[in-house]
């Protein structure tokens, strides 16, 4: 059996085994910037580091660190009852898991509904109780 091939053949095959061989070097690569990126963040997430200014800069890393005034002012000036609403709901799903109420209570008291006349929300529900004597009170209810 007899394969003729010719120079542009020859040279195409070059070109692709050089392209494949280039794209896997790159890969590699970027494999070992990124496993050294994630050993990095491990060993200073489990070691408690002495220098303070060190684990701030890998917190800010992290982290968008807002000031509440900023974003009350920032929030303050969206006149859309809904947009706030939905940004509020989207800075709450935002907190990390261990986040305390006073956290969450912050981030309900940045957030202002719009005060503009032509925009009418519903009134908030008020409820009144008046007791005489013994008062059983059961079931699911926030204090």
């Amino acid at each position: 059996m007899i394969i003729n091939i010719n120079p542009e053949e020859v040279s195409e095959f070059q070109t692709r085994i050089s392209r494949k061989d280039m794209r896997i070097a790159e890969l590699e690569k970027q494999v070992e910037q990124l496993t050294r990126e994630r050993d990095l963040a491990l060993s200073r997430a489990s070691l408690p580091s002495n220098d303070e200014t060190e684990s701030m800069t890998w917190l800010c890393s992290r982290f968008i660190v807002i000031s509440k005034q900023k974003l009350k002012n920032a929030l303050a000036k969206i006149q859309d009852a809904n947009a706030i609403g939905l940004l509020g709901v989207l800075l709450q799903k935002c907190l990390h898991e261990d986040a305390t109420p006073e956290e969450s209570t912050a981030i309900i008291d940045a957030i202002s509904l719009p005060q503009s006349p032509s925009l009418s929300l519903p009134q908030s529900p008020s409820l009144s109780l008046t007791a005489e004597g013994d008062v059983k009170v059961s079931g699911n209810y926030i204090s």
